[in-house]
């Protein structure tokens, strides 16, 4: 069975392999991330807002929630962000 992804499981992956591409840069490696962000981008992003949903498009939900703050480990609007700079930076 398949199961759908959240905000956190692409912003936190993505993150980690960012880390990796910068200790041992590989161009396969910097594709791979520029379309895992590119996937977040479509799946969780607030086009009439700012930041990212939790959830994606394609759940049933009511409402899609967007999630601004951080616990013991930074949001994954955060992470996002981070993962954009660095991907900026990067490219």
């Amino acid at each position: 069975t398949e199961i759908e992804s959240t905000l956190e499981d692409y912003a936190y992956f993505t993150q980690g392999l960012i880390a990796l591409h910068q200790l041992e840069p590989r161009a396969e490696l910097l594709e791979h991330i520029e379309s895992l962000m590119a996937r977040a981008h479509e799946l969780f992003f607030d086009h009439a807002g700012q930041g990212y949903y939790f959830t994606g498009q394609q759940d049933r939900l009511l409402v899609r929630i967007k999630n601004g703050d951080d616990s013991t480990l930074p949001g994954a609007n955060a992470v996002m962000l981070h993962n954009l700079i660095d991907l900026h930076a990067i490219t």
